[in-house]
């Protein structure tokens, strides 16, 4: 993982170094080790949650035979809400993860990098982490140009990246992300700092998933419990003391039915004015007087 040329100009100049830089290299070797396992762990991690989403028959099977049979509607549609955003979540984080790593192989290797597919691996493993995983994921390549002093590729090392988030937050994740996760990015925020304080590096990863868990969990089980009716777009508006988003719009069909033509006709059919009946009328002509 560390790169064939990172290694040989470490090992080059190993014998020249003092007792500090002897220090240096020993907690540069135990932060790759700490990173090694983390990354090992969310590999496990995800090739669970790929298992798992692959084939839920058996696990819902179970959960629902614990669960009394006058209960089970509702964890039948959480359960079923569940599958569904986080299968899409997962294929859009794959996807849009391997996107951002495979530009980031082909711009440094277009710069020079020689070990620019290893980085982009790195950098599209990182990315599946909300936030603070391209941050993590740029420091491979920043690290390994550095170490060789090549301060062109530094530069290019940092630019890359921030043009891919750049890439990222204005098109990529809003086209994935916006219809599967249903998510404000507030709330993303708050859940990559609550999940990463309480879990560390692994629970930034999990802090999307575990917010899908918690919405759904309010939305299907806790609100109809509670009898809570949906808020309207006229309280949030009243809220924030702003008008409805909707009023105008609303405001000008009503006046357009108003000036309609068929206003008219629609106001004698609801308004029908009486009839004479002939089959009511008992004085009746026969065709022989």
């Amino acid at each position: 993982l560390l790169g064939t040329n990172a290694v040989s100009n470490t090992l080059k100049f190993s014998p020249n170094l003092g007792a500090g830089s002897s220090a240096v290299l020993s907690g540069v070797s135990s932060a790759a080790s700490s990173a090694i396992g983390v990354l090992t762990s969310l590999f496990l991690m995800l090739t669970m949650v790929v298992f798992l989403l692959s084939n839920p028959q058996p696990v819902v099977r179970g959960l629902l035979n614990t669960i009394p049979a006058n209960v089970r509607p509702p964890l039948e549609r959480l359960l079923s809400r569940l599958g569904r955003q986080l299968s899409l979540w997962l294929v859009s984080a794959l996807t849009v993860s391997s996107v951002l790593g495979a530009l980031l192989a082909v711009g440094l290797a277009i710069v020079g990098f020689q070990d620019a597919f290893l980085f982009g691996a790195i950098y599209a493993v990182c990315c599946l982490v909300p936030v603070v995983g391209p941050l993590v994921g740029m420091l491979p390549a920043i690290l390994f140009a550095a170490a060789d002093a090549n301060w062109p590729g530094v530069g290019w090392a940092v630019a890359i990246p921030l043009v891919l988030q750049q890439l990222d937050g204005y098109f990529l994740s809003p086209a994935m992300f916006r219809r599967t996760t249903q998510l404000h990015p507030l709330s993303v925020l708050v859940s990559v700092s609550v999940f990463g304080s309480l879990m560390g590096f692994v629970g930034t990863f999990l802090a999307v998933p575990m917010v899908i868990i918690v919405k759904a969990l309010v939305e299907e089980i806790y609100l109809p419990s509670a009898g809570n009716s949906e808020v309207s777009e006229e309280d949030v508006a009243a809220v924030l003391n702003v008008p409805p988003p909707d009023e105008s719009a609303v405001s000008d069909v009503e006046q357009a039915s108003d000036q309609s033509p068929s206003a008219g006709l629609e106001t004698q059919a609801s308004n029908p004015q009486p009839s004479i009946s002939l089959e009511s009328n008992p004085l009746r002509v026969s065709s022989g007087s």
